[in-house]
């Protein structure tokens, strides 16, 4: 049994000691120049392709379209920019005639309310004249006989609507209407 081991011990130690093998990589040489096949058939070609093929001639042409192309589109970007700017220049102008066409509405129907609180206040003032007319008229004609203390004791009854209907008279305004009608 010792001489397997030893047997063993001695196949690792040689092995520990030889080199691994040395592998080499082997590279093809690349071909200077394509075929014109190959350059058919690339989808995407390279610049090395373009290169090897000698088409400088090509590539000034397309340098060419390309820098024609660039200003056509930039040409239609400018254009575009300045319809937008003119047109939200027009949306701006028209917000501003609304608003000033707001603005002058508010201010007529403010003075269309200060107005008729005007006129109100003219024809309370008139009617508080009257009032005070027509009870200082009946003061003076106050008098001791008995029609005087029946219509003393009597139930008064008022007319609001006839009071308010002679006030707008008495102020000259219009009779009012049911809808505008």
């Amino acid at each position: 049994m010792v001489a397997l081991l030893t047997c063993t011990a001695a196949v690792m130690m040689a092995w520990l000691a030889t080199p691994p093998p040395m592998e080499q990589l082997v590279v093809a040489p690349r071909p200077a120049v394509l075929s014109s096949s190959a350059a058919a058939s690339s989808i995407f070609p390279t610049t090395t392709l373009a290169a090897g093929l000698g088409d400088f001639a090509g590539l000034d042409d397309f340098a060419a379209e390309q820098a024609a192309k660039d200003a056509a589109f930039q040409a239609k970007k400018d254009a575009l920019k300045r319809a937008q700017q003119e047109q939200e220049e027009k949306a701006a102008a028209e917000y501003e005639k609304a608003q000033k066409t707001i603005a002058e509405r508010e201010a007529k129907k403010l003075a269309a309310i200060e107005d008729a609180k005007a006129k109100k206040a003219a024809a309370a003032a008139a009617a508080a004249a009257e009032k005070k007319v027509v009870a200082s008229g009946e003061k003076k004609s106050t008098g001791a006989t008995s029609s005087d203390k029946k219509s003393k004791y009597a139930v008064q009854t008022v007319n609001k609507q006839a009071e308010r209907i002679s006030a707008r008279e008495a102020s000259g305004e219009e009779k009012p209407s049911l809808f505008g009608l």
